[in-house]
């Protein structure tokens, strides 16, 4: 019998629907269709990057971002190099943000435009001094001018688009890593950090398995 893991789920889904559609972003001409195996190989490439810019086996990824093929895809790349996500509402209120990344001890967070100011408008009291930020957009000039409005330096954050040029460039070198990370999973390892609205308190942070998640799926 094989692990009952996300990543289980998602290699039968890749290869028994490999070419139908998994994900969908709207863009500028109309809605862009991600494949089931397109998706699996998008976060194998991503999570390259990952391993190439220093995340380790048991690392916390923070996301904050509207819903997009991006945000899946970085979740999946995040567990594939050995991390842990740690999904945010869209709804936070930005010094809200701020205890979740601390507590989790997040290393890496990935915002997308439309939450780069929430995020960016706290840097001071985000403990955690070398958190690296992931933008899930292009480069453009309302980024640009939230760094400035903010006084952040808009050279600190990595776009995804150029991670997954820095994925692709290393796939050799950190194909087996990512592998034998893969083949080590066992069921009971957390997948995400889910935290609690906090209306009696500080907020807490959930621990989800992958078995959790196998589980309610199959369900």
């Amino acid at each position: 019998m094989s692990k009952r893991t996300v990543f289980s789920m998602l290699n039968k889904a890749a290869t028994q629907y490999a070419d139908k559609p998994y994900l969908s972003t709207k863009g500028d001409e109309g809605w862009i269709r991600t494949s089931f195996s397109e998706a699996d190989k998008m976060a194998r490439t991503l999570a390259y990057a990952f391993v190439e810019i220093g995340l380790k086996k048991g690392d916390k990824v923070a996301i904050l971002s509207e819903a997009k093929t991006d945000w899946i895809i970085t979740e999946f790349a995040a567990l594939f190099a050995g991390g842990i996500s740690v999904p945010l509402s869209i709804k936070l209120m930005p010094e809200a943000v701020p205890f979740r990344v601390n507590h989790s001890d997040a290393v890496l967070f990935a915002v997308s435009e439309n939450t780069l100011d929430k995020v960016i408008s706290q840097w001071t009291k985000y403990e955690n001094k070398n958190l690296k930020l992931v933008v899930l957009d292009r480069p453009s000039d309302k980024i640009r001018e939230i760094c400035k409005q903010n006084q952040f330096d808009e050279r600190q954050l990595l776009f995804i688009n150029d991670l997954y040029r820095l994925g692709m460039a290393n796939v050799d070198e950190h194909k087996p890593k990512v592998e034998k990370l893969e083949s080590e999973i066992r069921e009971d390892d957390v997948v995400t950090i889910s935290y609690t609205s906090g209306t009696t308190g500080n907020p807490k942070g959930i621990m989800l398995t992958h078995l959790n998640y196998y589980s309610n799926s199959h369900a």
